[in-house]
């Protein structure tokens, strides 16, 4: 049962303040020189190439998020979307939920136990590289949870502010992502369901007629707004939905990376020593009866069951997986920092409160150092994604472990180089594969992606067309086709790879294009290349 908590003390707000700093330095560092991949460029090339109309009536084959799309549309045609803009609105709820999520749960878990999970959400490697990856899982989360806590408040006040902002929140998160409304919509049946046992055993039977009609007066309002939003795409392209389920191939022991990942320590005895004190903190929300936390539990479970029903293509990448599950490793996160309050309060008859906070902060440090993100964090690294962190949790095969034998001799000159001394253009770009940035794992060098529309290909998938570059500028992209630019820039070599299919151990499939055309042009403006065997040509620039 909550309880009326004190004001929060100053070194509540020094550790909380700390948590932040740790947490937003996280998740913005060396954010600006990130290279857009991936499914980040589904809204990017539906924004591109379809009008408002056909963005709002249509999920896209690539899932794009229609919010997200019109966002992008919107910036295009006024002033120019820039790369800061595409990455802003998901790093700031990446660095919101640190503290609302905590500040919203303080009366139900007390202030040091709120405290602590907003330290666990600053350091998850999935909620750090969520944030900087430009798709709706974040914003959605976000929501998620705060449409729920104030789900959760209305009902017991009944109040229409609280209630106003679930609606806003649940429907706005359905719009971003639909896998999230079994999270938000779910809360219904679970309050429908005590409010008919609570009458059962007290036999109030008209509080319980009541209970009903403001669950159907809120759950029609809620409907209403969601079909407002979602009625024009599930007309127009249903099937953008029903063909991507049940083309998973997720099964149960695909869950079992998925807690090694969620609590970011590889090994069974990290992972489980996790898990214990998270059971713990179940143990303690039990004996508390925090009630709130029982309806956060239950939509934790329910959104997980939700995936493995529907089953969406591609849940057989722990990477898809994770982020599908993100509100389960929020709830698990919550109920760690309980249990961690529990272990801290069996000592603080020794300690004083500013100790254990302390005590922690030395504990969060020790977690980062530990934890796969120092392996991620050096620089230059313009490739810090969810994939990399997930790989290193898991001891998987490292980037260089991918490449095919033997490496370019062009790129193991590299490596003996001081890093970020070289400067390297590569191309081609394929945004759905991108295995390029593996060079900078191996070398240790700046570089940056070459679009080559106008020189060798035309409208290729993953490339701004020069026809909208004054719409679109992207950080560490260059037109191969302008030479004064790539020169003016300070790039020191561009390197032409033939066949990305023939430089990795892992099957790709990527379109066929003609990169001799491109290798001609340079040899014109540049010269013989520097460096050239059957897999890459170099060319020097300054």
């Amino acid at each position: 049962m909550a309880q009326a908590q004190p004001k929060i003390s100053l070194i509540q707000l020094v550790a909380l303040f700390g948590v932040m700093v740790l947490g937003v330095f996280l998740r913005v560092y060396q954010l600006d020189d990130q290279i857009i991949t991936g499914d980040e460029w589904h809204a990017l090339h539906i924004a591109m190439q379809a009008d408002y109309s056909e963005i709002a009536t249509s999920f896209g084959d690539a899932d794009h998020s229609i919010p997200v799309a019109l966002y992008f549309k919107l910036l295009m045609e006024s002033v120019g979307l820039q790369q800061w803009m595409i990455q802003a609105p998901f790093v700031l709820a990446g660095c919101l939920l640190i503290f609302i999520i905590p500040w919203l749960l303080r009366e139900q878990l007390g202030h040091r136990s709120a405290i602590f999970a907003a330290g666990l959400f600053a350091i998850s490697p999935i909620l750090i590289t969520q944030a900087r990856f430009a798709r709706p899982y974040p914003i959605a989360l976000l929501l998620s949870f705060v449409a729920v806590i104030y789900f959760y408040r209305w009902w017991k006040s009944r109040a229409k502010t609280d209630g106003a902002v679930y609606l806003l929140c649940a429907a706005l998160t359905g719009y971003l992502l639909i896998l999230n409304l079994p999270f938000v919509l779910g809360a219904f049946g679970y309050v429908f369901v005590c409010s008919l046992y609570s009458a059962n055993r007290s036999g109030d039977w008209q509080q319980c007629r009541k209970d009903v009609r403001d669950l159907l007066l809120l759950g029609l309002a809620t409907l209403l707004l969601l079909t407002i939003m979602l009625l024009p795409p599930l007309l127009g392209d249903f099937s953008a939905l029903s063909e991507k389920a049940a083309g998973g191939m997720l099964g149960i022991s695909s869950f079992a990376p998925v807690i090694a990942v969620f609590s970011g320590a590889g090994g069974v005895l990290l992972t489980g020593a996790v898990l214990l004190v998270a059971g713990l903190g179940l143990a303690t929300a039990v004996q508390r009866r925090i009630k709130l936390l029982g309806l956060l539990g239950f939509l934790a479970i329910l959104q997980g069951l939700a995936v493995a029903i529907a089953n969406p293509v591609g849940t057989e990448n722990i990477v898809i997986i994770a982020r599908y599950l993100v509100p389960l490793l929020v709830f698990l996160l919550i109920l760690t920092a309980l249990g961690l309050d529990r272990l801290v309060g069996l000592i603080d008859a020794t300690i004083n409160s500013g100790w254990s906070y302390g005590l922690y902060g030395l504990l969060l440090l020790v977690a980062v150092v530990l934890g796969p993100l120092p392996r991620a964090y050096y620089s230059p690294n313009n490739n810090i994604v969810l994939m990399t962190i997930s790989e290193m949790v898991l001891d998987m095969p490292s980037y260089e472990a991918m490449l095919s034998e033997p490496v370019a001799g062009f790129y193991t000159g590299q490596e003996e180089l001081p890093a970020a001394q070289s400067f390297i253009v590569q191309a081609p770009y394929y945004y759905n594969f991108d295995y390029l940035p593996v060079y900078q794992h191996l070398t240790g060098q700046r570089i940056a992606m070459g679009m080559t529309d106008g020189l060798c290909s035309s409208n290729r998938q993953g490339e701004i067309p020069i026809a909208l570059r004054d719409n679109v500028s992207l950080n560490n992209f260059f037109y191969l086709g302008e030479p004064v630019q790539i020169r003016e820039a300070g790039v020191d070599y561009v390197a032409f790879h033939h066949n990305l299919e023939q430089e990795v151990l892992v099957p790709i499939i990527v379109e066929e294009m003609n990169v001799q055309e491109c290798i001609s042009a340079y040899q014109n403006w540049f010269g013989e290349p520097v460096y050239t065997d059957n897999k890459i040509t170099v060319f020097a620039i300054n």
